[in-house]
């Protein structure tokens, strides 16, 4: 059995009540010996309080972080636990997770911005009532599942061929000889993917995803700005992480070469909102709001017509993998800038390699903006879906400069209130009525 997550969890003594809800949600996941939740109501009588902070630090997986102004004033958190946090975080040893329990310049601090809240900081759990604060609550504990079901497809993928093999033998047990072969959960591909071997047989059952033809180059179209899109053709994939499940695009679709760079967004609306300038680096900071005033003002400087939207998430993610199963549609750091590579910066689009659909960027870079809101996957197979019909977050998807590798993950998800504006969140968009 893999090792217990361990959870730091940083707060301000003021925001006591916040760790004691935080508690009550994450007992389930503690009782089952699923995870080791640590903060400083454990340290006994008689320890030295700041080494044991520090233990509890240097041994976490994930960090809780309470943000509030109480947070934001405490020296010890700024100076003490914050730093080495963050370290950490860069070196893709540590989640972060952020809850805005009070009003507070979460915003402004940009070393916890760059950190997607898990919820709206201009809604903190102090002005929502009791329902809001447990949905937001229960979606914290979600993000842990999500890392608790990495670190057991992590630990099963690497365990020997010799331990995996009588596991599969006991589950349907064989006549002695053949026994002794290795099942196909043991072939090397389990290695090279990091896949458990179950994942693997379960996508045999899969109906076969339709690849884009060899001897078709996808057509592309550019617009006034220069905004190139290339057409993706229909196909079928298997969508998401844990919850995988069968999606069908019906139609060709033709979808942004780039994410919209900050001289496409000026000539729009005439501003540049963007933390690290240059026009031809993606924009950032601006919320999904702002994405529908800009495809709004796109279209009337076309003169209407159908015009441009934002992908659905399953169009992104079909778009993003361009035939590929992996946990990539290539080699990473020939086709993202994330945190091992970027800088601490965002770069000008197009500067790393494509995918086989000739899109840039798709993985890191900026997050990108997709339409659907943030929900549950479909439990069967679906065409063209558009996700939930309400919600109170949107989809991101893609990773940006500032995460780690698995951020960047052809499947992986996040979520933002439409109205967050961050430094590390963009948006593509596709092109309608060709």
């Amino acid at each position: 059995m893999p090792e217990q997550l361990k959870i730091f969890v940083s707060y301000s003594h003021e925001d006591k009540r916040w760790l004691e809800r935080l508690q009550v949600h994450l007992k389930p996941l503690v009782r089952k010996g699923k995870v080791d939740l640590w903060d400083d109501t454990r340290i006994k009588a008689g320890q030295r309080w700041k080494e044991e902070v520090q233990k509890g630090l240097a041994a976490a997986d994930v960090a809780i972080l309470l943000i509030s102004a109480d947070f934001l004033a405490s020296d010890f958190v700024v100076n003490d636990e914050l730093p080495d946090l963050l370290a950490a975080a860069a070196k893709e040893h540590l989640l972060i997770l952020s809850v805005i329990v009070g009003r507070c310049r979460f915003e402004q601090t940009r070393s916890l911005s760059v950190f997607q809240a898990v919820n709206d900081p201009k809604r903190p759990l102090a002005s929502i009532p009791t329902a809001k604060r447990d949905d937001v609550f229960v979606r914290l504990t979600e993000r842990i599942d999500e890392a608790l079901s990495s670190r057991e497809a992590e630990h099963e993928a690497e365990l020997p061929r010799a331990v995996l093999a009588p596991a599969t033998q006991e589950a349907v047990p064989p006549p002695p000889p053949p026994a002794e072969k290795p099942t196909e959960t043991a072939q090397p591909e389990v290695e090279e993917q990091k896949t458990p071997p179950k994942r693997k047989k379960a996508r045999k059952t899969a109906p076969p995803r339709a690849k884009p033809p060899p001897a078709a180059l996808p057509k592309t179209w550019e617009n006034a700005l220069g905004m190139s899109f290339v057409r993706i053709p229909a196909g079928t994939f298997e969508m998401g992480l844990s919850a995988r499940h069968t999606v069908t695009i019906s139609q060709a679709f033709y979808l942004g070469v780039h994410t919209v760079t900050q001289g496409q967004w000026e000539a729009v609306m005439g501003d540049n909102p963007s933390s690290f300038k240059g026009k031809n680096r993606p924009v950032e900071q601006v919320s999904w709001r702002d994405v529908q005033e800009f495809i709004r003002r796109l279209k009337a400087q076309e003169d209407g017509g159908d015009g441009y939207r934002l992908p659905t998430e399953a169009e992104w993610e079909y778009a993003c993998r361009a035939g590929t199963t992996g946990d990539y549609a290539g080699d990473l750091d020939a086709m993202a800038w994330y945190s091992d590579n970027s800088g601490g910066e965002t770069h000008p689009v197009g500067r790393k390699a494509p995918n086989a659909f000739g899109l840039y960027d798709m993985h890191g870079n900026v997050w990108e903006w997709v339409a659907d809101w943030y929900g549950d996957y479909p439990s069967g197979a679906v065409t063209d879906p558009k996700g939930p019909e309400s919600g109170s977050d949107r989809v991101v998807r893609g990773g940006g400069w500032y995460g780690p590798a698995r951020y960047a993950r052809s499947a992986d998800r996040d979520d933002g209130a439409p109205g967050l504006r961050v430094s590390n969140l963009g948006f593509r968009l596709v092109r309608t009525g060709l």
